[in-house]
């Protein structure tokens, strides 16, 4: 893979992923349960050690949600997890978290700072989260026509000058994300499998993120995989194996990758 940054990525489940960097560490859509949906929740063990702050969670800095749809957030777990450990930075979707008023003073005292995302489509915020590592937000349209209304915040995340794009749900869009990112040079992109199942999906990968290393993940753990999306990951990567940048998948609890 690319030089040692000393970036490591642990996935939890579904797209809830934890990333360590020197001493600092980002939850990403981290914080859910399974909810009876087709997609793998938290254990209840990786719940209680998050509540709790234990293992891998000590002294998490930054906590970030892509939205609040059922399998990427829970607003009574994320306030748990809050009330036992406060943050230096909670950022999420402002129009999708109003209905959750206590999560939310929750978080404007137990967070240095509490970004509620209100982006409209093509533009972008930055934000300065340490001395070396900045964010760029901005807001794509969740994929699915049942989605349209739903915003969806894509997080370009620059690690001393390693770039890591995480797009969440986003719907396929070649030139948007092409004009959003703007010629970025991306080192690894997150993307979930609708991505390299899709041809429109491909050529956002290859057109607009162009990124070096490819992880994909949003896959049910062996156990849960009741809609056998594991197979079908396995089967698009061999086929476009050829068209695709080297590909890293995240689809067990804890699996690690090190950049």
């Amino acid at each position: 893979m690319l030089n040692n940054k000393g970036i490591c990525i642990t996935l939890l489940a579904n797209e809830g992923i934890l990333i360590h960097y020197n001493n600092t560490s980002i939850l990403i859509d981290g914080i859910h349960v399974n909810e009876g949906g087709p997609f793998s929740g938290l254990s209840d063990q990786m719940l209680s050690d998050l509540i709790n702050g234990k293992n891998i969670f000590k002294n998490i800095d930054f906590v970030l949600f892509t939205h609040c749809h059922q399998d990427h957030f829970n607003a009574d777990y994320t306030k748990q997890f809050l009330m036992n450990n406060h943050v230096k930075g909670l950022i999420m979707p402002d129009t999708q978290t109003q209905k959750y008023s206590s999560l939310r003073q929750t978080g404007l005292v137990q967070a240095d700072h509490m970004i509620l995302l209100d982006i409209p489509l093509a533009l972008k915020k930055q934000f300065q989260l340490t001395d070396d590592i900045s964010l760029t937000v901005f807001n794509s349209v969740h994929c699915g026509e049942q989605y349209a209304d739903i915003e969806n915040f894509c997080y370009l995340i620059n690690f001393c000058g390693l770039q890591v794009f995480i797009i969440g749900d986003g719907d396929f869009r070649t030139e948007y994300f092409k004009k959003m990112l703007n010629d970025a040079e991306i080192d690894i992109a997150f993307v979930n499998p609708l991505f390299i199942n899709n041809k429109k999906g491909l050529e956002v990968i290859n057109y607009a993120i162009n990124p070096k290393y490819l992880v994909v993940y949003h896959i049910p753990f062996k156990n849960d995989d009741k809609i056998k999306l594991r197979k079908l990951v396995s089967h698009d990567i061999i086929k476009h194996n050829d068209y695709i940048p080297p590909i890293t998948v995240l689809w067990d609890e804890l699996q690690e990758i090190v950049f």
